[in-house]
């Protein structure tokens, strides 16, 4: 498949998730979630997705504030 349709499936992914609810306390729904976040933040840094979800951009950013979050990131992100 080209770059092009996988970076299409990735943001239709995170068009669904910007408009998803999310639990609190987090499920291990949540926790993939930001995972693979976390994932497009260290693999395609270019993709800024947080500029048009604003949404998921504040959410991701409270759960990134979890001690097991920041234990697991990687060095290079800040």
């Amino acid at each position: 498949m080209p770059i092009a349709k996988h970076t299409a499936v990735i943001n239709r992914s995170l068009d669904a998730l910007e408009r998803a609810r999310f639990a609190e306390p987090p499920t291990i729904g949540e926790i993939a979630v930001a995972c693979a976040i976390g994932y497009l933040d260290f693999r395609l840094p270019e993709l800024d997705w947080r500029a048009t979800r604003p949404q998921l951009r504040d959410w991701y950013e409270g759960f990134a504030k979890y001690p097991a979050m920041q234990e697991t990131r990687p060095a290079n992100l800040t």
